[in-house]
């Protein structure tokens, strides 16, 4: 699936939810593999602020797994 068809369908779901959406999704390809990190945090803030506040922000999260106290701190930075 290309890029234009992905932003596509957040479009639509942002529409659907009436709500931004902060899409992450880490790497599955096997041998390649990438996981949540804490090194993840900074680039989530990053992406936030070019979002701007919203009343409404849905997450997705597409991952093979990792470390769940920076799953915890990624939904605090959230809640900020």
């Amino acid at each position: 699936m290309g890029l234009a068809e992905r932003k596509e369908i957040v479009q639509k779901l942002e529409k659907a939810l009436n709500a931004k959406i902060l899409t992450l999704v880490t790497g599955d390809r096997q041998g390649m593999e990438t996981r949540i990190a804490p090194d993840l945090l900074p680039l989530v803030t990053e992406h936030i602020s070019h979002i701007g506040s919203q009343n409404e922000l849905a997450l997705f999260i597409y991952t093979p797994g990792g470390d769940t106290i920076t799953g915890w701190g990624l939904v605090n930075l959230l809640r900020q």
